[in-house]
């Protein structure tokens, strides 16, 4: 990845560069950032910041409903009801356990190296990744 990021080598690609910046926004810096966000608001706020949470709940469940309503009419999605039953719990786990589990599998990856040794990748490209 780092060539297609450096912009003096051929093989840049601006593409690329937005998109892992992108990743870098709003997954790796959120998942890092989101326990100091909860101990902060808790601390500031009190109980008060279970409102605070279910008010921004609230707010990312209606994002979520546009987004599988925009779906349906655009045919996207098979004509059933399914993704509305799933969108209470889906909301929910992707705040607040799914943030937690990107947070520790970078963690594991950053300190520990865990895909050096994972067998999901076969053992010819681990001998070729450069650690």
């Amino acid at each position: 990845h780092a060539n297609t990021l450096d912009p003096t080598n051929g093989k840049f690609n601006l593409r690329e560069l937005f998109h892992q910046a992108e990743f870098l926004v709003f997954h790796v810096i959120a998942s890092v950032v989101f326990p100091f966000y909860l101990i902060w608001l808790f601390s500031l706020y009190g109980l008060f910041a279970f409102v605070v949470l279910l008010a921004i709940q609230l707010g990312l469940f209606v994002v979520d409903l546009v987004a599988i309503l925009a779906s349906k009419v655009i045919g996207a999605g098979p004509k059933l009801l399914a993704p509305f039953v799933f969108l209470p719990g889906y909301t929910l786990f992707q705040s607040y356990i799914a943030r937690f589990i990107r947070l520790f599998s970078y963690a594991e990856e950053w300190f520990f190296f865990s895909s050096e040794h994972d067998t999901y990748v076969p053992k010819r490209v681990r001998l070729e990744r450069k650690w």
